[in-house]
């Protein structure tokens, strides 16, 4: 390591007696409260195992941070953390997830882990691959309740993350509710960034929802919920609260296994389908890259619209998105292949088709045995007369 390297990872040592009382509850208040519950499951697992092993008994949180700050060896904790990581039965990604959460915990506590470029992580099995297809996104709309038909047809439309459907399910009524009633179309909502950009300067961003979403917030609020007033949320839970996106994850498993698209009996902790609702964005893009592109669909803007900034330029000197016209004519490009529930996809269209033949055909069969029945029942009635 670099003498730059060293004096950078002295820098974030602090001393134990400045070691927080609760350094967990220290960690946690540093982290987006989304990630928090997740993140605290990461440690405690780790612990429990750490706790079991030889000479370290009883050891808490606080126990581990001292111990590091006074270590002469600063690889024995990290020895420990990656025989844990390496002996979980788990794929890839999540032992990455694992492995970052425990150091993240020493590192926010001034007594960061040292790094180590030649730990190499291996997954035991095989990463999930994406089902989901825009039939499935059909599906679980036709077996949705009126709330949650219109939430699946936001979040399709404007290729928004779960967070930023909670928080435009918060923050965002006044703009969208006006824009309806204004009779604008697509209607436009605008975001202060996602994760690491979020309220930053260059973060922001904004995208659009169609006719179908539209139609579909309408009909929720006039059937069922009433329009929002200035402030309130656009969706409620059966509870008077804002719908959130834990709300919005069951619910999304919840028609998952009534369309029996995974197995009705829940399956082991952790367990995945590859219908996990972020690929809804994935399904859409695809949709765009597919049927939009061709016809000028310039694919920069699925990523603005989802709040990809980063895929876009780096330097921030391209702000194409800053020209509304141009962004609004993208969307009526885009907006006719994600309308899809007035304007089903051609494979989808061809399926009921193919569908309805094959009634007519059963209908048709059906007419012919009974025509046939009949002429054979005329016929035998006038033999007897002929008699």
């Amino acid at each position: 390591m670099s003498s730059r390297g060293l004096a950078s990872q002295h820098l974030v040592l602090r001393s134990p007696s400045g070691v927080p009382r609760d350094p967990v509850g220290f960690w946690l208040s540093r982290l987006d409260d989304r990630t928090r519950p997740a993140n605290m499951s990461h440690l405690n697992r780790w612990l429990r195992w750490l706790q079991r092993q030889p000479g370290w008994s009883g050891v808490s949180a606080r126990d581990l941070v001292v111990r590091q700050l006074e270590a002469e060896d600063k690889y024995e904790l990290l020895d420990l953390v990656q025989t844990y990581v390496g002996q979980l039965n788990l794929r890839k990604s999540s032992k990455r997830k694992a492995y970052s959460v425990i150091r993240s915990f020493f590192a926010h506590n001034r007594c960061a882990l040292p790094a180590d470029p030649t730990f190499m992580i291996r997954g035991d099995k095989p990463p999930v691959q994406a089902k989901l297809t825009v039939k499935d996104v059909l599906s679980l709309y036709h077996a949705a309740n009126l709330r949650d038909r219109s939430v699946i047809l936001f979040k399709w439309q404007s290729l928004v993350d779960n967070a930023r459907l909670e928080y435009i399910c918060r923050n965002c009524g006044g703009q969208i509710v006006q824009q309806i009633r204004d009779g604008a179309r697509p209607v436009r909502v605008d975001i202060p960034g996602r994760k690491s950009n979020e309220n930053e300067p260059d973060g922001a961003f904004y995208t659009f929802i169609g006719s179908d979403a539209v139609n579909a917030l309408v009909k929720y609020f006039e059937d069922e919920r009433g329009w929002p007033r200035k402030g309130d949320p656009i969706w409620l839970k059966t509870d008077g609260s804002a719908f959130t996106s834990t709300a919005f994850e069951t619910m999304w498993m919840r028609l998952l296994r009534r369309t029996g698209t995974i197995p009705k009996r829940k399956g082991a902790p952790g367990a995945r389908y590859g219908y996990n609702p972020h690929e809804m964005r994935d399904v859409a893009t695809t949709l765009l890259h597919l049927k939009a592109k061709a016809e000028g669909f310039d694919m920069d803007y699925a990523k603005f619209w989802s709040g990809r900034l980063s895929g876009l330029d780096k330097e921030k000197y391209d702000k194409f998105y800053q020209d509304a016209k141009s962004a609004r004519d993208q969307y009526l490009l885009a907006e006719k292949h994600l309308n899809i529930v007035s304007t089903p996809p051609d494979s989808e269209i061809a399926r009921e088709q193919t569908e309805r033949v094959s009634i007519l055909e059963k209908e048709l069969a059906e007419i012919k045995r009974r025509m046939e029945s009949l002429q054979l029942n005329v016929r035998e009635t006038l033999h007897q007369l002929e008699k």
